[in-house]
């Protein structure tokens, strides 16, 4: 996980959800940008959640393969767990616990 990254996710679940202002200063301070470029759409529904981690979503590329498949744009079945190496996230996360 790259410094930024890191610095970047970590601090965020430990703000009270309620609490844009505080999120929103955290991010401004270590993206330095400005707090209006982003505080309408920081950690409100039209946001994306991010995994602490930085653990991908594979249910969402997996969601679009079935329904390709389904559409008869793919002729195989394409389980997306077999070709994701997580083991780096998984050693980088203990890392950060540790």
């Amino acid at each position: 996980m790259s410094g930024r990254h890191g610095l970047a996710v970590r601090p965020l679940p430990r703000v009270d959800p309620g609490d844009r202002a505080t999120a929103s200063r955290i991010v401004a301070a270590l993206a330095d940008v400005k707090r209006a470029d982003f505080a309408d759409w920081l950690l409100a529904k039209s946001d994306y959640y991010r995994d602490a981690d930085a653990r991908p979503n594979l249910t969402a590329p997996q969601n679009n393969i079935n329904m390709q498949r389904q559409l008869g744009l793919l002729t195989i079945d394409i389980d997306v767990t077999k070709y994701a190496d997580l083991s780096l996230v998984d050693d980088a996360a203990k890392r950060r616990q540790h």
